[in-house]
């Protein structure tokens, strides 16, 4: 009863004035394109996933020409000390893994907006230090892009908000199995996606701004 928590929130007049490029930037339409836009490094890895990627064409060898993954952003070296670059020789992807390097926002809210997925990585940390990563912007963004959201997370903010919007799916960095069924979900059109618009609506700023006023007059008239 002693405190107010005013989240990170999005303004949807900022993404309303991005424009949306009719030219594809990600290749032929036929292809299932996943798309992770951001930074990583360190304990923000895409080794799970890779692996999980893997995993799928080698059981499914007929999906490799119908899968790719793009990586948008800039990229450091992980907690084991390789780089994304090593991942996608180590699992030999290199026909469905391509790092589009670092660009614009602009141009990386186009990118998200022409995915048919959106990989989202959260930081493989401790339990007791699942808190450290809270709800960044680029969750935001995916969620105004209007495109499913696959979610590598443990339990934490980002896990609880995807679920309370039902923006997407959260899979668990250890469950390599979880993430190659929601691959194959994914290609066939059965991942899961449904929007809860009045859970969507508590993070727009108008919202939030909204409530911080109340509370500040309400502190006000009791001083």
């Amino acid at each position: 009863e002693k405190f107010i928590t005013i989240p990170n929130g999005f303004d949807r007049d900022d993404l309303s004035e991005i424009p949306l490029e009719s030219r594809p930037l990600l290749g032929q339409d036929d292809v299932f394109n996943v798309v992770y836009t951001g930074s990583l490094g360190g304990l923000r890895t895409p080794k799970y996933f890779l692996e999980a990627v893997h995993e799928l064409i080698t059981n499914r060898p007929e999906l490799r020409s119908r899968l790719k993954v793009t990586f948008v952003g800039r990229y450091g070296l992980f907690s084991d000390g390789k780089s994304l670059d090593d991942y996608i020789e180590t699992f030999g992807l290199e026909d469905i893994v391509q790092d589009a390097g670092f660009v614009s926002r602009e141009r990386s809210l186009i990118y998200q907006r022409q995915a048919d997925l959106l990989l989202l990585l959260v930081g493989l940390v401790p339990a007791q230090e699942a808190q450290c990563y809270g709800l960044s912007a680029k969750v935001f963004d995916y969620t105004l892009a209007g495109k499913p959201v696959l979610a590598i997370a443990e339990e934490g903010a980002t896990a609880q908000y995807v679920r309370e919007t039902g923006i997407g799916e959260v899979i668990s960095h250890t469950d390599k199995a979880g993430m190659v069924d929601a691959l194959e979900r994914a290609l066939s059109g059965d991942f899961f996606y449904d929007p809860h618009q009045p859970a969507i609506d508590q993070y727009d700023y108008a919202v939030l701004m909204r409530k911080l006023e109340s509370f500040l007059l309400d502190v006000i008239e009791n001083a």
